[in-house]
């Protein structure tokens, strides 16, 4: 008994360790983001805006963008948002005209153009809904210098990685734990 004490006391900081990373996934993933989350300054990126509707009982009925210095959507040439109607002058960004029920996630394009100096800024995004409410995030962008080349973002094989590096050191913490057990009963 004593034993099983020592080994699920040695378990316990990888095990917190994985609940933390999938909490913390899931987190990530429960509010407004923007991807492709950079753009190189001198060019025009479309960006998807992922907005999931996380309130219970209340459907979305509009997301409203004011965007970072350095970043402009004018209002020709806009990709379309099958269901929505989007309205963009300049640093102001809305989506309205249908509703997202709660536990779904929508998808908004908007084309954009990016002047603005090397660095991270941060989009305003608003999502409101059908009770009057709004809930607000501020997703991070990352300005390139004009000659840069694009990172890659490939945010599902980062957490697939992610996720087998747990499970590594989870194995190799068992492993070891046998190990210093059989040198113990050795002696």
């Amino acid at each position: 008994m004593h034993g099983k004490m020592r080994r699920m006391r040695h378990l316990a900081p990888a095990a917190s360790l994985a609940l933390a990373t999938l909490w913390l996934a899931a987190a990530a993933r429960a509010h407004v983001t923007v991807t492709p989350a950079f753009a190189a300054s001198g060019g025009t990126v479309t960006v998807s805006v992922d907005a999931p509707n996380e309130r219970a009982g209340a459907p979305m009925t509009a997301l409203f963008l004011a965007l970072p210095a350095g970043l402009r959507a004018e209002p020709a040439d806009q990709p379309e948002t099958p269901g929505w109607t989007l309205h963009a002058a300049g640093r102001t960004v809305s989506w309205d005209g249908n509703s997202l029920p709660p536990d779904a996630s929508a998808q908004f394009a908007l084309r954009l153009d990016a002047e603005g100096a090397p660095g991270v800024v941060s989009f305003h995004a608003e999502q409101r809904y059908a009770d009057g409410r709004s809930v607000e995030w501020t997703p991070a962008f990352t300005m390139l210098p004009p000659s840069s080349e694009a990172p890659s973002q490939h945010l599902g094989r980062a957490l697939v990685a992610a996720v087998v590096g747990l499970a590594v050191i989870a194995l190799s913490l068992v492993a070891v734990r046998r190990l210093r057990r059989s040198s113990l009963q050795e002696e």
